[in-house]
């Protein structure tokens, strides 16, 4: 089973992998899966590079940005 689309938005990168590990638990307890190939994060910010820690995974795979 696959859910059409999810949106997720988090003011912090460490709220944001809350989040990713909530969604993670839900998709164990119903059998859905993430297509990875088709998940994406964007930032938005006032500019500059990204943050050293600014990087997410599910399940041990890094997630695109």
């Amino acid at each position: 089973m696959f859910a059409g689309v999810v949106a997720v938005c988090a003011e912090t990168a460490i709220k944001l992998q809350q989040q990713i590990h909530i969604i993670d638990s839900f998709c164990c307890d119903t059998g859905m899966e993430i297509n990875m190939d088709k998940t994406e994060i964007t930032v938005f910010r006032n500019g500059g590079p990204l943050r050293r820690y600014e990087h997410w995974s599910y399940r041990g795979t890094q997630i695109n940005l």
